[in-house]
């Protein structure tokens, strides 16, 4: 697996659900949808299994590699600790790859409790994150309080959004396989559609994006 540093934040999305090619179609379109970017079409590339977007973006790989070339900027202490408040904050991303949105599981009823869990932690993760940020200081960096403005915003809306979600989804009678199926796809297509208020983070300066790969919470944002 790769590690997810935050100028790749938004193929977050893609990384979660690499394991859901029964599903690819949905979440291949979800992320179609989203503002054009380098990470955002990697991320619809990564989710898609058909290839038929092979070559239109860069793997995750190469998107990071492109950012560790950069020579990173000095970023300030406000800086360092908006990002830090961010990237400490959205930690529980990882609890959604592990819960396996896309594997089959012998259970369905546990299965499906595991991802209500997953679900419900993250979208508790990103309300809260909105709310820290709300009250830290934005980056320091030109448009930098704008950015923080639609970072937290986003994760606020979204957060209830997966809320919402993780609902829907317990409503879901884990025994009836192919509405237990579409309830995935659903969901999946969810998940792509959270991680969107990050995707401002592929519009920052490179020489931003690689400094704050060297921030401890965020470089330890892997899967």
């Amino acid at each position: 697996m790769k590690r997810l540093t935050p100028a790749a934040l938004l193929v977050t999305g893609a990384l979660l659900l690499s394991a859901c090619s029964s599903n690819s179609d949905t979440s291949g379109s979800s992320s179609a949808a989203a503002p054009t970017s380098a990470a955002t079409s990697n991320a619809a590339a990564s989710s898609e299994t058909s290839g038929s977007g092979e070559g239109s973006a860069p793997d995750t790989a190469a998107t990071a590699g492109a950012s560790s070339a950069v020579a990173a900027a000095s970023i300030d202490a406000q800086t360092t600790a908006w990002f830090d408040a961010l990237c400490t904050g959205i930690a529980p991303i990882k609890s959604v790859e592990s819960a396996g949105l896309g594997t089959q599981n012998p259970d369905p009823a546990a299965g499906q409790q595991a991802l209500i869990g997953a679900i419900t932690t993250l979208s508790s993760a990103f309300t809260s994150t909105s709310a820290t940020l709300a009250t830290t200081p934005p980056p320091t960096f030109d448009g930098g309080a704008q950015f923080a403005a639609t970072v937290t915003t986003g994760l606020g809306a979204t957060g209830a959004d997966l809320a919402k979600s993780a609902q829907t989804f317990a409503a879901v009678d884990p025994s009836d396989a192919a509405t237990l199926a579409a309830a995935k796809t659903t969901l999946q297509a969810d998940l792509i559609k959270a991680v969107g208020p990050l995707q401002s983070i592929s519009g920052l300066d490179p020489a931003i994006q690689a400094a704050t790969t060297e921030i401890p919470s965020c470089k330890s944002l892997g899967v």
